[in-house]
């Protein structure tokens, strides 16, 4: 898979005082700090950039059968613009008997709640959904890959809106921008929908477990899923995919959004190897 992630950078910008005179005078202005190149293959290695995290978030590493090895990296690179840009390569083997995900290398906005001992990257996150007015998503993306993956925004919906041992996911929804060798009819109808000028299926279940060890707690798990992909650029209405959950039952007003997340899920059936990169994220609350 491929994508790359462009972000703009403030600046900095020349100070001015007021004397008691009423006279404005301007500082020296600060140079610029230089930009650094850096690579970091940690399994969950991440960059921060301001409220935004790169992360490669191989949550999967118990699929590897034994003797297997992988490789997965998040690249920091700075462009010919003097910006931050940030990208994923991978290359992950084959196990068919785990029917699981190896990895979902990302860029979130929020609070990550299966990341214990984190805050949230943002001050609007974690909101409780009765009092969410509005939310888009925008993004750019090129990818390449092998073998069995989907692109996908990730929402996650909590019991509580600080990261707490008693803070359980209840519901998530995933936005498939594009899928090989994946099916999101492994579960079951819930119709479909048109929001903005896009047709979705929708598929949920109820009872969805994450592999993970231990086995997560029970929630709803919702996947909305293009007529037509790849999807990889535009802005999507995250708020009505909320409001259509929270009408069904799926979504407890109650509950917390807790991040926004865009990435690739890597399959264990299928590993492959591949490169993201994302030109441009960005999401707006209300």
């Amino acid at each position: 898979m491929k994508r790359s992630i462009g972000l703009l950078l403030m600046m900095g910008a020349l100070a001015g005082c007021v004397g008691k005179g009423g006279s404005t005078s301007a500082t020296n202005p600060q140079p610029t700090p230089a930009l650094t190149s850096a690579t970091n293959c940690d399994p969950f290695g991440e960059f921060v950039d301001g409220e935004l995290s790169y992360n490669n978030d191989a949550w999967g590493l118990s699929n590897l059968l034994p003797g297997q090895t992988y490789s997965q990296c998040v690249i920091r690179s700075v462009t010919p613009q003097n910006r931050y840009q940030y990208s994923f390569n991978w290359n992950w083997p084959t196990n068919p008997k785990a029917a699981g995900i190896f990895a979902y290398p990302n860029v979130m906005y929020g609070l990550n709640p299966n990341w214990h001992g984190h805050a949230s990257s943002t001050s609007k996150l974690p909101l409780q959904v009765s009092q969410l007015k509005g939310l888009t998503a925008s993004a750019e993306v090129n990818l390449t890959s092998t073998g069995s993956y989907d692109l996908a925004y990730d929402l996650f919906f909590t019991t509580h809106a600080s990261d707490t041992e008693n803070n359980v996911i209840k519901s998530e929804i995933m936005v498939w921008l594009d899928y090989k060798n994946m099916n999101p009819a492994w579960w079951p109808s819930v119709g479909q929908v048109t929001i903005g000028n896009m047709l979705f299926d929708v598929y949920a279940s109820t009872t969805f477990q994450a592999q993970t060890t231990p086995p997560s707690s029970p929630r709803a798990f919702i996947v909305f899923a293009p007529h037509q992909i790849p999807v990889y650029a535009g802005t999507i209405d995250l708020k009505a995919m909320i409001d259509y959950c929270v009408q069904r039952g799926l979504i407890d007003p109650a509950n917390y959004l807790s991040m926004v997340s865009l990435g690739a899920e890597i399959a264990t059936q299928d590993g492959g190897f591949g490169q993201m990169t994302i030109n441009q994220f960005a999401v707006n609350i209300k």
